[in-house]
C-alpha cells in the first residue's frame, strides 16, 4: 500500500515508504537521513537527562496514569492487538521505560502522553533536518495577518488535523524498540 502511493516525481515518497515497511529508525544509534526539505535540525531543547534504565523499586507513572490505571491498560492493550506495540514480560536490561501520562477528553476517550523528555530519549535522537509544527503563537499570527486583507464575506476555512495515537502507529525499527518501553502494573509495553 505504501509503494502504490507513491508518486515517481516526489522524491522523497519512496525513501519514507521503504523506512516505514523496514520500521523507522528513532535516530538513536545513527542520525535520521536528510531529506533535503525540511530546516535543519538545531538539537535538542532540554538537556541533562540520564536514560531512564529500569529502576523496579522506584519505578512510577505520572499520576494521571496512575488514577487511570484500567483505562489506560486498555488502550496500551488496544494498541497490543492492533500490533503497534506487544507486552513483555520483563524488559531488555537496556531498555528505557518512559513515564507515561495521560488525558481524559470529555468525549471519555483517553490521550497517552509518553514523556521522552525525561526519560533522556530526546536527547539523544540525531536528526539533520527538523519539522516545526506550528503551535497557538502562529496560529493567532495568522489570525491576525488574515484580519488585515480579509473581509467579513471572505470565506475562510481553518482546518486543523490531529491523527490519534500517531506515535504508535508507525513501526519502529526492531533495534531502536528499547528505547520505547511503558510500565504499567506488572506489565512491559515496547513500541
Amino acid at each position: 500500500l505504501y509503494v502504490a502511493t507513491t508518486r515517481p516525481n516526489e522524491r522523497e515518497d519512496l525513501p519514507i515508504c521503504d523506512e516505514i515497511s523496514k520500521g523507522c529508525n528513532i535516530g538513536i544509534r545513527e542520525p535520521v537521513k536528510a531529506s533535503g526539505l525540511w530546516p535543519a535540525d538545531k538539537g535538542p531543547k532540554y538537556t541533562g537527562y540520564e536514560l531512564a534504565l529500569w529502576a523496579a523499586d522506584s519505578w512510577k507513572n505520572y499520576k494521571s496514569c496512575e488514577e487511570a490505571v484500567e483505562q489506560v491498560r486498555d488502550s496500551l492493550d488496544k494498541e497490543v492487538s492492533m500490533g503497534h506495540m506487544t507486552i513483555l514480560s520483563k524488559p531488555a536490561p537496556d531498555s528505557v521505560c518512559t513515564k507515561i501520562a495521560c488525558v481524559v477528553k470529555p468525549s471519555g476517550k483517553l490521550r497517552l502522553i509518553d514523556d521522552l523528555r525525561r526519560s533522556g530519549v530526546n536527547e539523544r535522537v540525531h536528526c539533520e533536518e527538523t519539522i516545526c509544527l506550528p503551535g497557538l503563537r502562529s496560529a493567532a499570527y495568522l489570525v491576525q495577518q488574515l484580519s488585515k486583507t480579509a473581509t467579513v464575506d471572505d470565506p475562510l476555512v481553518w482546518i486543523e488535523a490531529d491523527i490519534a495515537s500517531a506515535f504508535r502507529h508507525l513501526p519502529v525499527n526492531k533495534f531502536d524498540r528499547k528505547f520505547l518501553v511503558n510500565h504499567v502494573g506488572h506489565l512491559f509495553y515496547q513500541h
